[in-house]
């Protein structure tokens, strides 16, 4: 059983995610870390920990129950903290069918990973246990949907099946190609739709396990691949890295459901509390 306190971040191969594991890896804790950084590559990255931390390369594939099993077998000891950054940004190339790759990853995959590693993973017994869902803001907003769909968005009794459901309707819109007369109002804009839904899978999942804190947050626009898709004006991923760290190992207050971000997309701080 490993004594350190063990942390799993998704999508670490590059940008965000390697950031996230740079942070983490020199940073004083007690216990110190062990930092599973895993992609679905498995690359090693050139990272030297400090403070007694440890690192791990480990492959992992999101889209896959058994890859992620895999995961949690090899770990064999309960998980403290899980970074959901893993993502994909398909919407330059906008069809259905990227629609629905975009919401496999995005959307399921982090739901899946969640519920594993909540179950099988040992976070359910592991109080204080916390979850990070790295999502976005901008057109992501709630305010950018019509107010039928905000409404269902933040209903207190929406459920995962509930949710899952508007998953479908929406794609379903982009089958059809009517997602703003259906209150959507993202055309070309399944990331941002599947980044929404992962923010309300973290308020309905907050409220499931109220040991654990499950938390949101957007890191806002960095230098990163996924980042130049909309532009080279982003800030160094190291800064939009502090808000997923933050969430992971800092004092929070014991908030959960909550989505963290700074007053502005390119400001360098650690996050707030926001309405998102």
């Amino acid at each position: 059983m490993d004594k350190n306190k063990i942390i799993i971040v998704t999508g670490s191969n590059r940008g965000l995610g390697q950031a996230i594991c740079r942070l983490l890896a020199q940073t004083s804790h007690d216990p110190p870390l062990t930092i599973y950084a895993t992609s679905r590559e498995s690359v090693s990255l050139d990272i030297k920990p400090s403070h007694k931390n440890l690192m791990r390369f480990e492959q992992l594939d999101i889209t896959s129950t058994s890859s992620i099993q895999s995961l949690i077998s090899k770990i064999n000891s309960p998980v403290d903290i899980l970074i959901n950054n893993a993502a994909v940004a398909l919407d330059q190339e906008y069809s259905y069918e990227n629609a629905v790759k975009t919401f496999a990853v995005n959307y399921r995959a982090t739901r899946n990973m969640c519920e594993l590693f909540l179950n099988l993973g040992g976070m359910a017994e592991n109080n204080g246990s916390r979850i990070v869902n790295v999502t976005a803001s901008g057109s992501s907003k709630l305010s950018s949907y019509s107010k039928d769909i905000q409404a269902q968005f933040s209903s207190s009794s929406l459920t995962l099946a509930g949710l899952d459901n508007l998953t479908d309707i929406y794609l379903q819109s982009v089958k059809t190609g009517t997602e703003e007369e259906s209150g959507w109002n993202h055309i070309k804009g399944s990331y941002n739709v599947s980044k929404s839904c992962v923010n309300v899978l973290t308020t309905i999942l907050s409220k499931q396990y109220p040991n654990i804190l499950i938390n949101c947050c957007c890191p806002g626009w960095n230098k990163t691949d996924m980042g130049r898709l909309g532009g080279d004006f982003g800030k160094d991923p190291m800064e939009g890295a502090k808000i997923p760290v933050k969430l992971a190992i800092g004092d929070i207050g014991n908030v959960s459901g909550g989505y963290w971000a700074n007053d502005s997309i390119v400001d360098t701080g650690d996050g707030k509390l926001r309405e998102w």
